[in-house]
């Protein structure tokens, strides 16, 4: 049966999800450090527009 609009079901493979929680702990990472990036990138852009 065809269904509009098309669709695809995706899977990771046991090797893709092994890297499960490496990301589990940059995401933590992230969220601890959300404010300094943001400052830093805040920096950079007004340094870069000089």
């Amino acid at each position: 049966m065809c269904t509009l609009p098309p669709r695809v079901e995706y899977e990771a493979t046991p090797l893709g999800l092994s890297l499960q929680p490496a990301f589990e702990r940059l995401l933590q990472w992230s969220e601890v450090h959300l404010d300094q990036v943001a400052k830093a990138r805040r920096n950079f852009e007004a340094l870069s527009q000089d």
